[in-house]
């Protein structure tokens, strides 16, 4: 009787780290899984598309790994890439080495542009990765600030280059 009482009570405290830990996809609370910010600026849609298109190859590194759509004529870029994402396992217990995919768009217009990140699965640098699983919720509020940064980082190329016509 000892036995199944332990066993039950590990399978309930299992059971209970996983629903505080994790939420899948379609378990985001409203608005958390899609942020988006409107941007207003001094530029015409070509030059805001250039600004946004050098600061993407400066920020990842790689444009080439990461976008996945560029349409110049529409001023639609597409990028998808990972912000760093603490996990947690059993418990509160903090493990560092874990990702969240996300996908990055940004729409530009004459003065104005609309950036948008939207939430994907997670993974983790050392395992698997879990494409159905949200990253942990005492996640987001770090993760939103990453993406806040980089829209800032946007804004602030943005106001800030100004069109080089000589070397």
């Amino acid at each position: 009787m000892k036995k199944m009482f332990f066993i039950s009570l590990i399978c309930l405290f299992l059971s209970a780290c996983g629903k505080d830990s994790y939420v899948r996809n379609d378990g985001y609370a409203p608005n958390e899984s899609h942020i988006e910010y409107i941007v207003e600026y001094n530029k015409t849609k070509n030059e805001a598309y250039s600004i946004a298109e050098n600061w993407i190859a400066k920020k990842y590194n790689s444009a080439n790994n990461v976008i996945q759509q560029k349409d110049k004529e529409n001023g639609v870029i597409v990028v998808k890439a990972i912000a760093p994402c603490v996990t947690g396992w059993m418990g509160d217990a903090a493990m560092t080495g874990g990702y969240a995919n996300y996908t990055l768009e940004v729409r530009m217009k004459d003065n104005k542009s609309k950036i948008s990140f939207d939430l994907g699965g997670m993974g983790f640098t050392n395992g698997p990765d879990r494409p159905e699983c949200a990253p942990p919720t005492k996640s987001m509020p770090a993760l939103k600030s990453y993406f806040k940064n980089i829209k800032d980082e946007f804004v602030k190329e943005w106001n800030n280059s100004t069109k080089q016509d000589n070397f």
